[in-house]
């Protein structure tokens, strides 16, 4: 649902046999709900990045919230319901509002005419940022050497691992494990390349190999076993995105390959990990994990 501050709002509901489609004016009561939401001081300060993401979705059940601040967008992404569970004295309201948006006066549309998923129409004018937050922003995708990382499952049982580095040498490493049916858990290591490792893993990263690389899109397949390796790397152009992945089936029809010319390129990046960071001792939550990414700016 998109709430607008005229209270005006769009609503969609898809399911597999139709979708509902309405728009019209929240009554005042779902209008106080809504700013009583934006307003508690537990919402304003969380940040759901810090939760380990899943790595397999048992149950689809995701809740994201994007709130429109004084110095921009808060996005919280609530993977399951236990990520909502501390929010949920809070959250309820919401949820009730959106069993009853259903109920009050509204436009009905057909899928063809209102389907937007909720998208404000045309760009969204936020108000103008500051040179040193537009200098961040422009710096945020080139502060760190590469994003690296490789997930692998087999029979419904996953274990992933990720790793970024900054140009000054610090790093951040998670390791990640999710057994059928059950929550992730994480470990997190952070520390410092050694100079010389350090200096090894630029001449990797500015390979005339690696750089005319091109490889950002997997197939969809059923699989019993998987391994998916992703490389990112910030250039002077576009950042560039690298996949490779092996499927194998339950018979052992292992090597049903994807981008194997990717797979001699990214190999040693992979055994450079695993020889300076994958074999250090991990501990159970003095870095708090984030998926391995960048910090964001407002």
């Amino acid at each position: 649902m998109l709430v607008r501050n005229d209270s005006q709002y769009h609503y969609e509901r898809h399911l597999r046999e139709k979708s509902e489609i309405y728009e019209g004016i929240l009554p005042q009561s779902g209008t106080d709900t809504l700013r009583k939401l934006i307003a508690a001081q537990g919402l304003r300060e969380a940040h759901t990045s810090a939760q380990p993401a899943p790595l397999i979705l048992n149950d689809y059940d995701d809740l994201r919230l994007n709130i429109l601040r004084e110095d921009g967008w808060q996005t919280l992404d609530f993977h399951d319901p236990a990520a909502r569970k501390p929010f949920m004295q809070t959250l309820e309201p919401l949820f009730q509002l959106l069993r009853d948006v259903p109920h009050e006066p509204h436009s009905h549309l057909t899928e063809q005419a209102g389907r937007n998923n909720c998208l404000p129409a045309g760009p969204v004018e936020l108000k103008s940022r500051s040179s040193q937050i537009e200098a961040s922003a422009a710096q945020a995708t080139k502060q760190f050497l590469m994003r690296f990382a490789v997930d692998h499952i087999l029979a419904g049982d996953a274990t992933g691992t990720c790793l970024i580095v900054y140009p000054d040498g610090r790093f951040h490493y998670e390791k990640k494990h999710q057994a059928p049916r059950r929550a992730v858990k994480s470990q997190t290591l952070e520390g410092t390349i050694d100079p010389a490792e350090l200096q090894d893993l630029h001449k990797l990263l500015d390979s005339t190999q690696l750089k005319n690389a091109r490889h950002d899109a997997i197939p969809s397949v059923t699989f019993y076993e998987a391994t998916v390796t992703r490389l990112e790397i910030p250039r002077d152009g576009p950042q560039q995105r690298l996949i490779y992945a092996e499927y194998g089936g339950r018979l052992g029809a292992w090597g049903q390959n994807y981008g194997s010319d990717n797979d001699r390129v990214i190999r040693p990046i992979r055994d450079w990990v695993n020889h300076n960071v994958s074999k250090r001792k991990l501990t159970g939550g003095e870095a708090a994990g984030n998926d391995c990414r960048p910090p964001q700016v407002p």
